[in-house]
């Protein structure tokens, strides 16, 4: 696991010294310690998140980089090879190729798993698609004009669906063929070597059978759904990864766009001028800068949040912030494709939802926000008093404002007779206007 593993198993070349020179004994398998107990990276390993993977919400892979990472002789697994503790190599299998192989065969089984959850996501894509044409209705039928006509009983829907759907059915007696006999192989005492390659071989093939139709179907399914088939991208808009990405993306396209640009206009002009001519573009690129940075430091504050109720509430303000800012750039993420129309229109929904979320949080997320003001009575606050502060607090009485003096009431308005001038109110002499 990306986050929380603690040991690896690391495929790499293993080469001994002997004799005055190296060897090299091909590919085995070592077992790498690359975390401490409190989850902190090893000396010389740095390990890194993948992020959110589309349409695999579940799996959690990242990278791991290893820089002069020492481990004992006893962490390679030595079923296939083993090295003495004088540095000699030994293996059951003479031949280096077939060693190879046979090493590499224990990753088989990595290629059947990807091939079956293929599989399965495209059987989910054409059920939803099924259940969606049993019941959605369009034209009434030229017989009767008070109802209207399944979109499955038409055979252009049929064909859509039903070919995918068979193949889906042809494609798993395939897979469930494959795990049998991937079963009986690598459970077996001594394996014949020429089945070992065809099991290796038919679990690639099928492997990219199965990812190839799982992207034909789903995007089949999607499209038979009508608008409702979008509905489904929506659920990644509330996924860390995918927003992270997408403020990522619109910067790095952003700062590299404006780098030609500045190049092109430094041909044509001064440094200032070019500079002033993208300058628009420039700030564009400064904002999604930091909108990234305020982002992630986001995430890092909720990571590190101990409470997983306040966490939650975290999570949907996050949420909010996120898809506010995209809906607000909304015109620069369509234009550039990074969003669809039909998803540019989940932003909007996701921001009402969230804000539906919040509403029953609304003062515990604003008190929590550290405003100097938290009392929410104005008249407390404009008196400088509140009941609610702390009580450990000395009080002090405020010397009371001074008592403003009541202006008498006005005298009624004498009108001047004509020709003569009123006089000014503050009884210094009119002062001449000049035109």
């Amino acid at each position: 696991m990306a986050e929380t593993a603690c040991l690896a198993a690391v495929f790499a070349q293993l080469i001994t010294t002997g004799n005055g020179g190296r060897a090299n004994h091909g590919v085995h398998c070592f077992l790498v310690p690359i975390r401490d107990d409190d989850g902190n990276d090893l000396p010389g390993v740095t390990t890194s998140d993948c992020l959110y993977k589309g349409g695999l919400p579940g799996a959690d892979n990242g990278r791991i980089m290893f820089d002069h990472v020492r481990i004992p002789r006893v962490n390679l697994l030595n079923r296939y090879g083993d090295v003495a503790p004088d540095g000699t190599y030994s293996s059951p299998i003479e031949n280096a190729s077939r060693r190879f192989f046979t090493m590499i065969d224990t990753l088989i089984r990595g290629r059947v798993t990807v091939g079956g959850g293929a599989a399965a996501a495209a059987r989910v894509a054409l059920d939803s698609a099924t259940r969606y044409a049993l019941q959605r209705r369009q034209f009434s039928a030229p017989d009767d004009d008070d109802s209207e006509v399944l979109i499955i009983d038409y055979l252009v829907h049929q064909r859509r669906l039903f070919p995918l759907i068979a193949r889906s059915y042809a494609l798993q007696f395939a897979q469930n063929e494959l795990v049998s006999r991937c079963h009986d192989l690598q459970t077996a005492d001594d394996p014949d070597a020429e089945e070992l390659r065809e099991l290796e071989a038919r679990a690639a093939g099928l492997k990219a059978a199965n990812t190839w139709h799982t992207s034909r179907a789903i995007q089949e399914a999607r499209e038979a759904c009508g608008g409702a088939g979008y509905m489904a991208e929506e659920g990644s808009l509330f996924n860390r990864g995918p927003q992270v990405k997408m403020f990522e993306d619109r910067e790095e396209y952003l700062l590299s766009s404006v780098a030609r640009r500045l190049q092109s206009k430094s041909n044509q002009m001064s440094a200032f001028d070019a500079f002033n001519a993208v300058q628009d573009h420039v700030l564009h690129a400064a904002q999604s800068h930091i909108d990234r940075v305020v982002l992630e430091a986001f995430v890092a504050g909720i990571e590190s949040c101990p409470d997983r109720e306040a966490r939650e509430v975290l999570e949907a303000v996050c949420d909010l912030y996120a898809l506010s800012v995209i809906e607000d750039d909304k015109a620069c993420y369509i234009e550039h494709r990074f969003l669809s129309t039909e998803r540019a229109k989940a932003v909007t929904r996701g921001i009402n939802d969230r804000c539906r979320v919040l509403r029953p949080h609304a003062k515990t997320w604003w008190t929590a926000s550290g405003s100097p003001n938290r009392c929410a009575t104005p008249r407390c606050c404009i008196r400088r008093t509140c009941p609610t502060e702390l009580s450990d607090r000395p009080t002090r009485r405020l010397p009371a404002a001074p008592r403003a003096r009541r202006r008498p009431a006005a005298e009624p308005e004498c009108i001047p007779p004509a020709g003569e001038r009123r006089p000014s109110r503050s009884g210094l002499p009119h002062r001449r206007r000049t035109a």
